[in-house]
């Protein structure tokens, strides 16, 4: 029986499981340095505001070219389950996943019978750009991974 799970109950040893998440970042389909292989970086966020890193490879990008729309929700099983690779920083979750045709992707309002979708993300802080005209010249801001620092140019 496939078990409805969160991203932090799921593990390399958890077997038949389904996630209800929403797609939070897409990221441009990427090719390699060789040019012969593809890859498209992905954050999901479940209902406890968990977020994953995901990833895709190869002909699975052209796949699921028309899915994984940005805050779309979506029922996830059978994604592929990993590590994360600490050796490019601070990982989002101590795993990551991988998508592959194996994997059942449905969108949420073609669930039967029909679920509500997520609610939009509260950890996305953003600052508009109105308010920079407010901020003094050095202002630094973000979170302490991403420090970005405000300069004023005179136009």
């Amino acid at each position: 029986m496939t078990e409805r799970l969160n991203i932090n109950e799921i593990d390399e040893n958890t077997e038949e499981w389904i996630c209800k998440v929403q797609v939070v970042d897409k990221g441009h389909p990427r090719t390699t340095r060789e040019g012969n292989k593809k890859c498209q970086l992905m954050i999901l966020q479940d209902e406890k505001e968990t977020q994953i890193q995901v990833i895709m490879h190869g002909t699975d990008v052209a796949h699921y070219a028309n899915e994984f729309v940005p805050f779309q929700t979506y029922l996830i099983s059978g994604a592929f389950v990993s590590e994360s690779i600490k050796a490019y920083g601070i990982p989002l979750h101590q795993f990551s996943w991988t998508i592959d045709k194996g994997t059942i992707v449905e969108p949420i309002d073609k669930v039967m019978p029909p679920e509500p979708p997520l609610l939009p993300p509260t950890l996305l802080k953003t600052t508009s750009f109105d308010s920079f005209d407010y901020q003094a010249i050095g202002f630094e801001f973000g979170t302490s991974q991403n420090i970005f620092t405000v300069y004023l140019l005179d136009i």
